[in-house]
C-alpha cells in the first residue's frame, strides 16, 4: 500500500505552481517595465523577480503591481500628505501653503510678488521658486501645463498617484537662519533606519553623502556614491539629525519602507515630503542586490498587500502562497533565494 505525501509537500507544490504562474503573468503583463528593471541589473548577475521579490528594485516593482495600499494615495499627493502628516508629527514644521488651484493663470500677483515655490499636487522633483517678484507668466502657465499633464500612475506605473487630483500648490520658501538649506533623505523599515543621504545645500552648489548604521547602531558614512548629486559631502551630518530620526520613525512606523524627506538648517527641520516609490522604483547601486542591507531591511510581510490580503480571486492563492514562501526564510533573510 502505498503512502500518502504528508499535506505540507502538496502545498508547497502548489505554492510553487501559483508562484511559477505569476511570475509568468507578470513577465508578460509588466514586459516594459521589466526591460527597465534588467537593465538596471545588468552585470549584477541577477534579474528581477515580481512573485517572490528578491532586491529592493524586485520590491518597488512588486509594490506597483500588487500593494495598493489606500494610505499610498494620502501620501502621494501633496495637499493630501500634508494633513497626513500634520495629524501623525504635528510638531513637525512645514512650509506655509499660500494657495491652491487648478491653472497657474489664477494666481494671484500679490502671491507671486513673495518669495514662494509651486509645486503640481501630483509629482516628484517638480518645483519652481519664484523670488523678488521675478517670473515670467507665460512661461510659468508653460510649464504647469507640462506638470499637469505628466502622470505618474500611467507613466511609471505608480499606482499611488491615480486619484491624486491635478492642483498646484504655492508655498512660502523657507528661510533658514544660515541662508543654506540642507536635505535628509531617510529611508524607514518600520521603526528601523537603514539608510540617510544627507544633501548639503539642496537647491544650490550640491554635494552629498550617504551614512548607514554600523555595528553599534550608529550612522557611519558611507564610501557608497550617493547619486543625487556629483560631488560627495565630507561634512559631518547635522546638529538635527536625531530629531530628525525621530520624525522620521514617528511617519514611516506604520510601512514596511518609507522614504522620509526633511529640510534643515542645521538645527530646525521642516518636512519634505514622503516618498513610497524611490526615484520611480529603485534604489542606485545597491537596489538590484538581493544581499543589500536595504533588501534584508525591507520587509514586504508588513505590507497592507500581506496583511490584509485578498479574500477570494487568483489574488488570494497568491497572497497566501508568498505569506508562506516568505515564512520558510532563513532568520537572515525575508526573501525566497531559491
Amino acid at each position: 500500500m502505498k503512502r500518502r505525501k504528508p499535506a505540507s509537500r502538496w502545498i508547497r507544490f502548489a505554492d510553487t505552481v501559483v508562484l511559477g504562474a505569476v511570475e509568468l503573468w507578470g513577465r508578460y503583463r509588466y514586459r516594459k517595465r521589466f526591460r527597465k528593471y534588467r537593465k538596471l541589473a545588468r552585470g549584477t548577475g541577477t534579474r528581477p523577480r515580481l512573485a517572490v521579490p528578491r532586491s529592493a528594485n524586485d520590491k518597488f516593482l512588486w509594490r506597483k503591481v500588487f500593494d495598493h495600499d489606500p494610505r499610498f494615495v494620502a501620501i502621494c499627493g501633496k495637499l493630501s500628505c500634508r494633513e497626513w502628516v500634520r495629524v501623525r508629527d504635528p510638531d513637525l514644521a512645514m512650509a506655509e501653503l499660500l494657495w491652491v488651484g487648478v491653472s497657474a493663470a489664477d494666481i494671484p500677483d500679490a502671491i507671486l510678488r513673495r518669495d514662494v515655490v509651486i509645486k503640481p499636487n501630483a509629482a516628484s522633483g517638480r518645483y519652481r521658486f519664484i523670488r523678488d517678484g521675478e517670473y515670467d507668466r507665460h512661461e510659468l502657465e508653460h510649464t504647469a501645463r507640462d506638470w499637469l499633464a505628466e502622470r505618474y500612475d500611467r507613466r511609471y506605473g505608480e499606482w499611488g498617484y491615480r486619484d491624486a487630483p491635478d492642483l498646484l500648490l504655492v508655498e512660502s520658501e523657507i528661510r533658514p537662519d544660515n541662508g543654506v538649506l540642507d536635505e535628509l533623505k531617510i529611508y524607514t523599515f518600520g521603526d528601523r533606519i537603514e539608510r540617510v543621504v544627507y544633501i548639503r545645500a539642496r537647491f544650490g552648489n550640491m554635494e552629498a553623502a550617504i551614512w548607514e548604521p554600523d555595528a553599534d547602531g550608529n550612522l557611519a558614512h558611507s564610501d557608497k556614491p550617493a547619486a543625487v548629486a556629483k560631488r560627495t559631502c565630507r561634512h559631518p551630518l547635522p546638529e538635527s539629525i536625531e530629531r530628525a530620526l525621530e520624525h522620521a520613525r514617528r511617519l514611516g512606523r506604520e510601512f514596511d519602507h518609507l522614504r522620509v524627506d526633511l529640510y534643515t538648517d542645521g538645527k530646525h527641520l521642516w518636512f519634505g515630503e514622503l516618498t513610497v516609490y524611490n526615484q520611480a522604483g529603485e534604489i542606485s547601486h545597491v537596489g538590484p542586490d538581493p544581499d543589500s542591507r536595504i533588501t534584508r531591511a525591507w520587509d514586504i510581510r508588513r505590507s497592507r498587500f500581506l496583511r490584509q490580503p485578498p479574500s477570494r480571486g487568483w489574488r488570494a492563492w497568491y497572497a497566501a502562497a508568498l505569506s508562506r514562501r516568505l515564512r520558510q526564510a532563513t532568520p537572515s533573510e525575508n526573501t525566497d533565494k531559491s
